[in-house]
């Protein structure tokens, strides 16, 4: 189980860092939709130039990181509903489960 969450949280890290290296582009929220006013200003995009503003600049390689790990303790904590916390993690770090240990089920 340990393992697993290791796993799970270094993949998360070197996401973020990755998406830090090519400075959050592929992030951003689409210029039309924003310009249509069909962004929605709690969504992801928006709560990640947040987090980039709050961690001071957009370099920084463990933003992404860290706001996963602070996301975890506002759902721990009640103060971040799960369909929103899995939101961001899915706009954030994607979906993708290669390298990740699965159970088998013995079919």
């Amino acid at each position: 189980m340990l393992q697993l969450l290791y796993s799970r949280l270094s993949s998360c890290k070197e996401e973020g860092r990755k998406h830090a290296r090519q400075k959050f582009r592929h992030l951003v929220a689409n210029p039309i939709a924003v310009e249509l006013g069909m962004d929605d200003p709690q969504g992801p995009s928006s709560v990640q130039e947040q987090v980039l503003r709050d961690r001071g600049a957009e370099d920084n390689e463990e933003a992404l990181y860290q706001y996963m790990l602070e996301a975890c303790e506002k759902l721990f904590m009640n103060e971040l509903d799960q369909a929103t916390f899995e939101e961001h993690m899915r706009w954030f770090f994607g979906t993708k489960v290669s390298g990740f240990p699965t159970r088998s089920t013995g079919r």
